[in-house]
């Protein structure tokens, strides 16, 4: 994509915004005829980027129009992870999520719709406390995640199909399912997106 940009005689950046982390200084020291923006974008960055025309790749859609915004649809995606599950045979299932931002609980809302009119049920777990956001990167905190699946544990029927929330449980939750002696496949499938 910079090359193609390049060869019209133009320039632009690419530029990854990880959430937690200082706004890398580049963006506002190159000349630059329009930026692609992976991650949410602060207001700090948003007025510095003023004027500059920019698209933001993935996120919530924050309805500001300065700019251009490409995501992903929720709904779809809940409702295809539902489809999935059911045609593996799926009928208890439950929805993993650390937060609850409205990106999240409607890919969850979609997936228990659709499950549930499929004949199936699904129970939510939504435990903001289970991620450490001190740091650079997000840590999912082994004793909240081993409390969450203490839950899990207790729900009658018990699911066989867990749908994460986001790929950054998907870690933590393999290693804690195989701490507990389940084999994804075997036991249980894990859908995460």
């Amino acid at each position: 994509v910079e090359a193609g940009v390049r060869e019209s005689g133009k320039s632009f950046q690419l530029v990854h915004l990880p959430p937690h982390e200082p706004c890398p200084t580049q963006i506002f020291t190159q000349k630059v005829d329009g930026v692609v923006v992976f991650g949410p974008v602060d207001e700090r960055v948003a007025r510095r980027l003023n004027g500059t025309p920019c698209v933001q790749v993935m996120g919530a859609i924050d309805g500001d129009d300065r700019w251009d915004h490409v995501t992903y649809d929720n709904g779809r995606l809940g409702q295809i992870a539902a489809e999935y599950a059911i045609a593996r045979g799926h009928r208890h299932a439950a929805f993993i999520s650390a937060n609850n931002p409205d990106l999240f609980m409607e890919r969850g809302k979609i997936f228990s719709n659709t499950l549930v009119a499929a004949g199936g049920s699904n129970v939510d777990f939504i435990d903001p406390a289970i991620e450490d956001k001190t740091g650079t990167a997000i840590r999912i905190i082994p004793e909240r995640l081993q409390a969450l699946f203490d839950k899990v544990a207790a729900v009658d029927p018990q699911p066989t199909c867990l749908f994460l929330a986001a790929d950054t449980l998907a870690p933590a939750v393999c290693a804690e399912l195989q701490r507990r002696g389940l084999r994804i496949g075997k036991n249980l499938d894990v859908i995460s997106c």
